[in-house]
């Protein structure tokens, strides 16, 4: 190992909240890295299921471990009083029903051999009904480069899922500090996505360690491996993808020729991936309480947009001539009509199946 990066400080940051049969787990695989100058804060987000009391068993036998107790605020929150509290050089995220390999902070840690590395990244291993396996395809991306394979990557294990999430990498914290990224506290789930678009706008260089860095229980696939997850739908979905799309269309050069063809290819996918979910937030749009129309002119208004539906192809997912004009001419209340019509040809509604749940709680809309 590199004997300058073994003295640094890595902070890990565990939010907490009712996972007693997982935690144990979870934290022997943290207390047991191969690298251990570590300081490890246990954010107990007001748990009432003992898990309070396993963070602080650990912390009487383990002098690296904090832990913070407070009231329950979400995931989001635990996180950011985390991040507050954190000294490490490097910050890195695992959620309390998880686990880690024991050489990860080890292998993240060498890996920052070079001072332009800003973040590293490694593969996932999902367990679930059956084992699967997450992987960026390149060794070294640009901000630019990893945005781009995020919005057109095929693949659904590939550089969009190992991107998605914070956890199974290593950040520099003062990139964090110094640019004041947070997650988002009004944002029911999401937030991870977002966060690392954020961090990428700092990132000269991505580095990836192709080795499984993480092990995921995927909820419901395991009876008693993880927190039993609740089926939500999210009406207002689309603005997430929207929202995480255009951070990391930010993150493309501006007056690149090089670039051309990608942002092209990249503006029509956004596109593609994005009506899907608009037409589902139109079968859903009584949970609106202002209602979509504002909504649309939102995205109307929007340059990606509006760029995204001139590179639209008709063949693609969405196959609509109509939708992608109406976007062009700027005609939000047509664009309505057109989605309701779209919405009720291709969604069978599904009332009473799911819970309903808006992500953006900030604001009506």
């Amino acid at each position: 190992m590199n004997e300058e990066k073994s003295s640094s400080l890595v902070s890990v940051v565990i939010p907490i909240y009712n996972t007693k049969p997982f935690l144990t787990r979870d934290l022997e695989s943290i207390v047991n890295q191969t690298y251990t100058n570590l300081e490890i804060i246990l954010v107990d987000d007001g748990s009432t299921d003992g898990s309070e009391k396993i963070c602080d068993e650990y912390a009487a036998s383990d002098k690296r471990v904090r832990v913070i107790h407070k009231a329950n605020g979400g995931e989001a929150s635990a996180r950011n009083v985390g991040l507050t509290h954190s000294r490490g050089e490097y910050v890195m995220f695992c959620d309390s029903d998880d686990e880690i390999p024991l050489d990860a902070v080890m292998v993240f840690s060498d890996a920052f051999s070079g001072s332009e590395v800003d973040i590293v990244i490694g593969s996932y291993k999902e367990i679930g009904d059956e084992i699967r396996y997450a992987y960026a395809s390149k060794e070294t991306y640009t901000a630019a480069e990893v945005a781009y394979e995020m919005i057109t990557d095929k693949s659904i294990y590939g550089t969009q899922y190992i991107m998605s999430t914070v956890c199974g990498k290593l950040f520099k914290n003062e990139i964090i500090q110094k640019n004041n990224i947070s997650f988002n506290e009004n944002m029911a789930v999401g937030n991870d996505s977002i966060f690392v678009a954020e961090y990428l706008r700092f990132a000269r260089k991505i580095f990836n360690v192709f080795v499984p860095q993480y092990i995921y229980y995927k909820f419901n696939a395991i009876p008693g491996q993880r927190v039993a997850g609740t089926m939500w739908l999210y009406p207002d979905l689309y603005r997430l993808v929207f929202v995480t799309y255009q951070k990391l269309w930010e993150l493309f050069p501006n007056d690149d020729v090089n670039w051309a063809e990608r942002k092209k290819k990249a503006a029509g996918v956004i596109f593609d991936k994005l009506m899907p979910w608009l037409i589902n937030a139109v079968t859903y749009e009584e949970h609106f309480p202002g209602g979509l129309l504002p909504n649309i002119r939102e995205l109307i208004d929007s340059s990606l947009m509006r760029n995204a539906s001139i590179a639209y192809r008709r063949e693609w997912l969405c196959n609509s001539k109509i939708i992608p004009l109406l976007f062009r001419l700027r005609m939000p209340e047509l664009l309505l009509m057109a989605l309701r019509r779209r919405a009720k040809e291709r969604i069978s509604k599904k009332d009473g199946q799911l819970r309903v749940r808006m992500i953006f709680q900030d604001n009506d809309n």
